[in-house]
């Protein structure tokens, strides 16, 4: 057991920290995928709820200091509930699949080695 006055070596001190990011937006798609799916799911009960939760993911990106990095897909979620308030639920889902269309990554595309998929020299 080490003291706790101990000195350690300096390669013990000196560890790199793993960066953590995360990708702006997060809480706000996910939040965004669910509203989807509850308005697949449920009736006109669940519009009021599924509002306040993308008004609550909102107030949550901005006190966070995301929205400006999702601004796109903040103003399509500001939309969705705005026709959500208006009982307009296929309005409120087409604003929402923009708002995820538009906060989902882009697949990268993969790279593909010259001659991949061809049979080698020699084979038929």
């Amino acid at each position: 057991m080490v003291p706790h006055n101990a000195v350690l070596p300096a390669a013990d001190r000196e560890r790199p920290r793993p960066s953590v990011a995360l990708t702006p937006g997060l809480r706000l798609r996910t939040e965004v995928g669910v509203a989807l799916h509850e308005l697949e799911q449920g009736g006109d009960a669940v519009m009021h709820a599924v509002r306040d939760n993308l008004r609550g993911a909102l107030a949550y990106s901005a006190a966070i200091g995301e929205i400006s990095m999702v601004s796109q897909a903040a103003e399509a979620v500001r939309l969705a509930v705005a026709r959500l308030a208006e009982g307009l639920r296929g309005g409120a889902c087409a604003a929402l699949t923009e708002a995820l269309r538009v906060l989902s990554p882009a697949a990268s595309p993969v790279p593909v080695e010259p001659g991949f998929g061809r049979a080698p020299a020699g084979y038929p």
